[in-house]
This record gives structure tokens, sequence and C-alpha cells, in this order.
């Protein structure tokens, strides 16, 4: 019976630990995104604004492969921060190269779209 008792104790430990591990693993599914907001005269921006962003598999044309809105974006000298697919879920595989846009408002997508790149610990 203290057999049993201890075998069981084991494999409710070693479950434990495996949920554990798998929850520590488990890659985030948003992405951190800065980036620099300018009017066309070049003076930064400061303010609220609806930001938009679109994946691309190519630099100009195309359908976009995933989107996102976000409200109220706080803008401020210019400067933004936001976790893209913290609103729409990034349902991208990024096996291959993608090109994000940005659009302001409804001032339509700026131009150019910028190329994405994986950053060093992604390599790991």
């Amino acid at each position: 019976m203290k057999t049993k008792s201890i075998i069981l104790l084991v494999m409710v430990m070693a479950v434990s630990l495996t949920a554990t591990l798998t929850a520590y693993a488990a890659i985030p599914q948003v992405v951190n995104f800065q980036g620099k907001a300018a009017d066309k005269a070049g003076s930064p921006l400061s303010g609220a604004y609806n930001l938009t962003f679109r994946l691309y598999s190519s630099e100009t044309g195309g359908s976009a492969k995933w989107s996102e809105a976000q409200p109220n974006i706080t803008v401020s000298n210019g400067i933004f921060q936001v976790q893209l697919g913290s609103i729409t879920p990034l349902n991208v595989s990024f096996d291959e190269p993608c090109w994000i846009s940005i659009e302001i408002n409804t001032d339509g997508e700026m131009s150019p779209r910028t190329k994405l790149a994986s950053v060093p610990y992604a390599y790991r």
C-alpha cells in the first residue's frame, strides 16, 4: 500500500512539473512594436490616435495577411508602443518574409512598408 502511494505521488509530481515547464516555455502570442509618427512636415505627433497595423508577404501590393486596429494609442513626441496581437490574434506563421504597414486614423496606409526582422534571441 505504501509503495502505491509513493508511485502515485511521484506520478502527480511528474505531471505537475511537466505542466509547469510547458507553461513556462510557452511563446507569448503578442509582439512588441515601437514606432515614431510624424506629420507630413516631419513634426512629431502627440495625442491619442487610432492606429491600424497590417502584415503583408510583399513589400508592395498584395492583400494583408493580418490586420489589427488599435484605438486611442498615446503618441508622445512622436513615439508610440503597442503589442501586436493584443486585439486580433497573430495567426501568421512568420516562416516567410513579412512587411508591416501602419495607418494613422483614416489617413491611408503609410509608405514604404517596413520589413520585419528577428531579434538575436529568436535564433535560439
